[in-house]
């Protein structure tokens, strides 16, 4: 019975030093001994004298693992194609589905005279691939961006949102109906290592977000789905990419479109976000729906006929607006300032303000209402006509009006035309083509609401308009963008000095909020810049 027993023992140990020989490749001896007077078994274990010969190693393993070493073959051209994270991205964005994708890859594979009997090329584990690589492609984004935010002082945060299928990935395009559409919302990040107040002073050169060297960080944070299209949710979207990229300290600025989602006074986006809302839009448009009425087909009925009827018109045969609706004293001295500020905007070739070329064509087409003629004019072709493209309804109406002679009008589209044109060419195009450069809104932008009030004299009706549409946005002229001022060429040395004193004699570093007193915009016109500094403009100031 001992005997078995030490035999026994002897198999446990060696089966053990196997294992322990199969982790480790130092070799050892284990010695057994069983005591003659006692019941002791002692067991030493000591290192073997290091030789050549590595049979005692080699018995370790297994004749099933040795065979699978000496087949492994280095991937082949199929499972590089599927292990490619650049294979993955072109794939992604050709909208290809991943049993579309194995069935190109295959054949590639066979073209290049490649077995595929033995590989494993199912739909699943394709997929599996495509997920694990857009995850390495994302994972190595996020590590550029981050090392790019290190020499990145500021960034301006934009968003949008368009209407697109719903699907979740790539590999949802073949099931998704054509007409099923949901709002995607896409957000990006532009930035510079431009220092603050370089940027300020020269934003409206360099409102790509471009630094010293000529580049810029630009980045796709995510293009996410929005389920109810809120402001409160574009919001939350928004920030969530922010806080997920690591961003949210280095944002001083967000850009947006003017839709209700984003600057409803309460409830939208960028109320939310704490920002800065552009208004351009939103007067031109409520005029426009004043004049014309309101429509919910995606275009414009009488731009759409136009159109058709461009090619039948005799471009060199065309009359302004007549002399006599500038008889007013506002209208004329508007018309005078217009002009000049056109001509000298565009002998310039100032790209601040001209950074499109429709701009330059709606500048060109305002001179030519305003009866100041351009040498050798070539019209442009008429361009979209939908609402999305709003700074074209000035463009058709100039146009239309241009040609009212040889386009056929009713008398109250005519009238309508005039008046929209009058106002986009005495207060809304100087206006519009100067924004651009944020250090002079402070200026521009009290100096606008200003000059509608004026243009009652010339159009009740469509001042009226505009004014509501302002009323309805005056948190938009708040106390803190009044710092930009500093920046702007535009104010007097004195002025500025002024405004100096009073930002510190007014600091408040609590400042979270804004604060609008709409009853007080009628003294605005007695105001000077520094009588409209508050205690918010210092930390504004601080964080820019």
């Amino acid at each position: 019975a001992r005997e078995d027993y030490v035999c026994n023992v002897e198999k446990t140990i060696e089966s053990s030093s196997v294992q322990l020989c199969q982790g480790k490749r130092s070799r050892q001896l284990i010695n057994i001994s069983y005591g003659e007077g006692d019941n002791t078994l002692s067991v030493d274990v000591e290192p073997e004298p290091d030789d050549d010969n590595d049979i005692n190693f080699e018995k370790t393993v297994s004749a099933h693992y040795k065979k699978q070493i000496g087949n492994q073959r280095p991937p082949g051209l199929l499972q590089k194609i599927l292990n490619s994270a650049d294979v993955t991205s072109a794939v992604d964005r050709a909208k290809l589905s991943t049993p579309k994708f194995t069935m190109i890859a295959a054949a590639i594979a066979r073209a290049c005279d490649e077995d595929i009997n033995h590989s494993t090329i199912s739909c699943s584990s394709v997929s599996r691939k495509r997920s694990r690589n857009r995850q390495s492609i994302v994972s190595n984004i996020r590590e550029d961006f981050k090392l790019s935010m290190e020499s990145t002082p500021w960034l301006i945060v934009h968003w949008d949102g368009k209407k697109m299928g719903n699907y979740n990935d790539a590999e949802d395009f073949d099931e998704t109906e054509e007409d099923e559409k949901v709002d995607r919302i896409a957000t990006v990040v532009i930035g510079s290592s431009y220092c603050y107040l370089v940027f300020f002073s020269r934003l409206y050169r360099n409102s790509a977000g471009y630094n010293e060297n000529g580049t810029k960080l630009e980045q796709i944070l995510e293009i996410a789905k929005s389920n109810d299209g809120t402001g409160a949710t574009i919001a939350k979207i928004v920030y969530r990419n922010l806080v997920t990229w690591e961003a949210v300290d280095k944002v001083i600025g967000l850009c947006f479109d003017t839709t209700a989602s984003n600057t409803e006074m309460r409830k939208g986006a960028c109320i939310l976000l704490q920002k800065k809302h552009h208004i351009g839009e939103v007067v031109l448009r409520g005029v426009f729906i004043t004049l014309f009425g309101n429509t919910k087909s995606p275009r414009v009925e009488i731009f759409k006929r136009f159109k058709s009827a461009w090619d039948h018109l005799d471009k060199k045969s065309f009359q302004p607006i007549e002399n006599k609706h500038f008889k007013q004293k506002f209208a004329s001295a508007q018309r005078t300032d217009t002009i000049q500020f056109l001509n000298t905007t565009i002998s310039n070739h100032d790209s601040s303000y001209i950074p499109r070329k429709d701009y330059l064509e709606l500048m060109e087409l305002c001179l030519l209402v305003l009866g100041h003629p351009i040498e050798n004019y070539t019209f442009k072709a008429c361009g979209a006509d939908h609402h999305a493209r709003w700074m074209f309804k000035l463009i058709y109406s100039f146009k239309i009006y241009l040609f009212r002679h040889q386009f056929t009008l009713t008398a109250q589209e005519e009238a309508n035309l005039r008046n929209f044109c009058l106002f986009g060419c005495l207060l809304y195009v100087k206006y519009w083509i100067q924004c651009p450069r944020p250090t002079d809104a402070p200026i521009n932008d009290p100096r606008f609401f200003m000059d509608i009030r004026k243009y009652n004299g010339v159009n009740k009706e469509v001042a009226e308009s505009a004014l509501n549409k302002f009323r309805n946005h005056m948190w938009y002229l708040s106390a803190e963008l009044v710092v930009l001022a500093l920046f702007s060429d535009e104010v007097s040395t004195q002025e500025k000095a002024r405004m100096m004193t009073a930002m510190h004699a007014q600091a408040d570093l609590n400042w979270n909020r804004q604060n609008i007193r709409l009853e007080n915009i009628k003294g605005l016109a007695k105001k000077h810049l520094s009588d409209l500094v508050g205690p918010q403009i210092m930390p504004a100031l601080l964080r820019l």
